[in-house]
């Protein structure tokens, strides 16, 4: 993954002659990318900070809504574009899928943000509600952005609506157990759907299939009651060495040669007893 990366970065730091931006260089055509943004010069290092939480969804401008930012983005661009196919199912994921938030304390309050999107090879526009589960004794929890979807389609061509922004506020209530929210996808209400049906056509326009995609979680909102483990300094790692391996062995070398000592003194006494007689 980090070879890839680390790759995909030097390849982006060329200009694009055939598109006019950053984008890297593909074997199939670019016309895939028109409704896009320019690909941006620096968006891998921008990737890379969000990868890693550093940099929120919500404060990413719309020209980094690119497919290269999906993990999954090197195996479908093989699967599906460089073979020009289709994929066969519906698909509505987000990323980040799991987000981990540590040391929270009773009344806390914080935000997250992730991209909803289209999985690519989709050719309909698809519509879905979001909604969330979680323990209400212990957290708050509210989707402040949409939480209705219509999610454009990712071939031929990606549509600028295939990839959204959600956004959840926190609240905690209690903190003294671990918790989840898990966000959830459901065919959205009847009439949203009649009106996107109308818009974009019966043909062009799916709604998620609720019975499999309520059994699955399209993110996981994990809240741990205690801080990140810090890491021991080498110091402690050296003594903790000491104490848990090189101690032990000391100590019992240490009895085992009182223990010696005191039966060659019981021995050499008995011995002495004996000549005596």
């Amino acid at each position: 993954m980090l070879t890839f990366l680390v790759s995909t970065i030097a390849n982006a730091s060329n200009f694009n002659e055939d598109t006019g931006d950053y984008r890297p260089q593909y074997s199939f055509s670019y016309e895939l990318f028109k409704e896009l943004l320019p690909f941006p010069e620096d968006f891998f290092q921008i990737k890379t900070l969000f990868d890693t939480q550093r940099i929120l969804a919500s404060k990413l401008d719309k020209e980094y809504f690119q497919p290269e930012l999906l993990p999954t983005w090197n195996s479908t661009l093989k699967k599906i574009y460089e073979k020009n196919k289709l994929y066969e199912n519906q698909g509505i994921f987000i990323y980040p899928s799991r987000f981990d938030v540590y040391g929270i304390n009773k009344n806390d309050t914080f935000t997250i943000s992730a991209f909803i999107y289209a999985h690519p090879g989709v050719s309909t526009y698809q519509g879905t509600e979001t909604y969330l589960k979680y323990n209400e004794s212990l957290v708050n929890a509210t989707i402040i952005t949409n939480n209705t979807y219509v999610l454009g389609p990712t071939q031929p061509v990606f549509s600028p609506l295939w990839m959204q922004v959600i956004e959840i506020k926190v609240k905690i209530l209690d903190d003294r157990k671990n918790t989840t929210i898990k966000i959830k996808e459901r065919n959205p209400p009847d009439e949203f759907n009649e009106k996107y049906k109308e818009i974009y056509g019966e043909k062009n326009y799916s709604a998620c299939v609720s019975l499999l995609s309520e059994e699955i979680d399209r993110c996981r909102i994990h809240i741990h009651r205690k801080e990140i483990p810090k890491e021991k300094p080498e110091e402690s790692n050296f003594m903790s060495f000491i104490v848990n391996t090189i101690l032990p062995g000391f100590l019992i070398f240490i009895i085992a040669v009182f223990i010696v000592l005191f039966l060659r003194l019981k021995y050499d006494k008995a011995k002495r007893e004996r000549e005596k007689q």
